[in-house]
């Protein structure tokens, strides 16, 4: 009895273990073929399509035809559309495209407004840096050629008043005229023979006046009968010392650079031989100076002459200047496409320094349209949308097209209506982890 028990026990057991081992190779089974059911379910999705290629999201260089990993950053290679790739065509996407959450819609509280239809006052900021007014250098050339025998002046920037000394100079080509003079005034002319010479004396005269000698200088010489053996060069204007040259201060775009101009030392000494014709000194009056403001494209149509400009000094928050445009630049700025125009600015207290950045609001004309707040758009590039209320709590994203632009406001030319309700805040509400451009 006992044995027969035993035997049943063991077929029991054996009757077990097939069932166990069936079960198990039928789940394996199984198993192994609902990847590729999922994976014949996922192809059969996508045809249609185009080639279908394997890529990196992050690595973009990083392509196969069957799936896999990034050699880079071991992510999972993603299945995508080749003819979307082809190079010089751009991809047309939808706004759903590019604004992407789980539902297509965002449940928030967020405050919301309506657009507004009025008339506003479509000023615009421009950039822009104080510079030199050009129409104020005076410039102080060698009359001769000669040598500085003393220097007055001693450091760029000093301040020259008008009819101050700069240097002394000694020239062999002062000498004859002077000789000249002195001949002429020697001789103890009859009424006739003066009447005859008169002419010459006062072309003499002249002559000593286009070298540079003051009328002064010339009394002395008819008085002393005894020329003198250097010139002195005094200021012709008053304003600022500078060193240059007529080819060294304009920069590539005929403009005059600031950079250029600025020389903290003088390389004029006392014993250095200079040129006929030779531009030794500049001086440039102070008390008026130029903002150079930059246009930008958008803002083109909105400037003119005469336009008002209120300019606002960015290291003097507390000092606001008005002025009027009186110049467009005719050409692009090289490297930055943008226009260049001149506020000309009265600069007597000093206040303005060459090199200053400023920041112009210019009035532009008032114009009428309907306004949305700035903080309610998102600029997607070449689109913009907005976030629309459809029930409360509940807001999708629309599509926009803008006109002007101030500080504070779009103008809305189509997408919404007086009705509509949008969202203040539009980047509060977008998520970027759902935001792909």
């Amino acid at each position: 009895m006992q044995i027969l028990n035993q035997a049943k026990q063991k077929m029991f057991r054996s009757r077990l273990g097939t069932i166990l081992s069936m079960v198990f190779f039928c789940l394996l089974f199984f198993s192994c073929q609902s990847p590729k059911q999922e994976g014949e379910l996922g192809q059969a999705n996508v045809k249609g399509l185009g080639k279908l290629i394997y890529s990196c999201p992050m690595h973009p260089a990083i392509n196969q035809n069957t799936p896999g990993i990034c050699s880079v950053c071991k992510m999972d290679l993603v299945l995508i559309d080749a003819n979307l790739r082809v190079q010089g065509k751009p991809v047309d996407v939808s706004l759903e495209e590019l604004i992407q959450s789980g539902s297509g819609i965002s449940i928030s509280s967020v405050m919301v407004v309506s657009p507004e239809r009025k008339v506003v006052n479509t000023d615009f900021k421009a950039p822009g840096s104080i510079t030199y007014d050009t129409r104020m250098f005076s410039n102080v050339s060698a009359r001769m050629s000669g040598r500085i025998e003393k220097m007055y002046v001693q450091y760029a920037f000093q301040e020259i008043k008008k009819g101050d000394k700069l240097f002394d100079i000694y020239s062999p080509e002062i000498i004859t005229p002077q000789r000249d003079l002195i001949y002429l005034m020697n001789h103890n002319y009859t009424l006739e023979e003066l009447k005859k010479t008169a002419s010459l004396i006062e072309d003499a005269r002249e002559k000593l006046f286009q070298l540079g000698f003051t009328r002064d200088e010339v009394d002395q010489i008819e008085r002393s009968k005894k020329g003198l053996d250097v010139l002195t060069v005094y200021s012709p204007s008053e304003g600022h010392l500078h060193e240059l040259q007529m080819n060294d201060y304009q920069s590539g775009e005929g403009m005059y650079s600031p950079n250029q101009i600025q020389n903290p030392r003088l390389s004029l000494k006392e014993g250095m031989y200079v040129k006929k014709g030779q531009n030794v000194l500049s001086l440039i009056y102070p008390h008026t100076v130029w903002a150079e403001l930059n246009i930008f494209p958008e803002d083109y149509p909105k400037i003119h002459l005469k336009q008002e400009v209120s300019i606002a000094l960015n290291d003097r928050k507390d000092t606001l200047i008005k002025g009027k445009i009186d110049f467009i630049e005719p050409i692009y700025t090289k490297n930055i496409k943008s226009l260049r125009v001149r506020v000309t600015l009265d600069n007597f207290k000093h206040i303005l320094k060459v090199g200053q950045l400023v920041s112009a609001t210019i009035q532009s004309s008032p114009k009428e349209g309907l306004w949305i707040p700035i903080s309610s758009v998102i600029n997607l590039g070449t689109r913009k949308m907005v976030w629309i209320q459809k029930s409360k709590g509940v807001l999708v994203p629309k599509e926009i097209m803008t006109g002007g632009t101030t500080a504070s406001m779009y103008e809305v030319t189509s997408g919404l209506d007086e009705k509509d309700r949008i969202a203040l805040n539009a980047a509060f509400i977008l998520d970027s982890e759902t935001f792909i451009q």
